[in-house]
């Protein structure tokens, strides 16, 4: 494994491989903790969550089919059923998934809930076939959105 920090504080590690990630802004703790934690989960196995990629294709498909989706977010956490609405890049690059959450876990235990989910903290997704039960055309474009990649168009439009 190998460890660079640059003069602006971004720490870049890269595992066997190739499994690279780059923590920006890493100081002190943070950027200890950003490598501690690569290293452990290539000890043990584990696909690090930032050296996860999720094919996009298939979820806008999900998005412009109306279709629900189970998301397992965070390591240990109980799914979350999804009707995706938005896929899209923030300034930051970061890839996020944004939708109605109908059911399943959630931290603030309000379902459902317009929520928001950047795709390099999800664990996995699983396909359904269930039709979204959003009202069609539901959900505003989120602020922090900046490049769209796919959104739901409802054909009642």
């Amino acid at each position: 494994m190998t460890t660079r920090q640059s003069a602006n504080s971004d720490v870049a590690v890269c595992g066997p491989a190739g499994a690279f990630q780059l923590v920006k802004g890493a100081t002190g703790l943070k950027a200890v903790s950003a490598v501690a934690a690569f290293a452990l989960a290539l000890n043990v196995g584990l696909n690090p969550v930032w050296a996860q990629t999720f094919d996009h294709a298939k979820i806008c498909d999900a998005i412009k089919r109306g279709m629900s989706i189970r998301l397992f977010y965070r390591p240990g956490e109980p799914e979350r059923i999804v009707e995706p609405r938005f896929l899209y890049y923030t300034r930051n690059g970061d890839v996020i998934l944004n939708g109605q959450q109908i059911a399943g876990y959630s931290e603030s235990g309000n379902v459902p809930g317009s929520r928001s989910f950047r795709l390099d903290r999800a664990q996995r997704f699983e396909f359904t076939e269930q039709f979204a039960t959003s009202p069609a055309g539901s959900g505003r474009l989120p602020s922090g959105a900046h490049e769209i990649i796919c959104r739901y168009i409802s054909s009642e439009h």
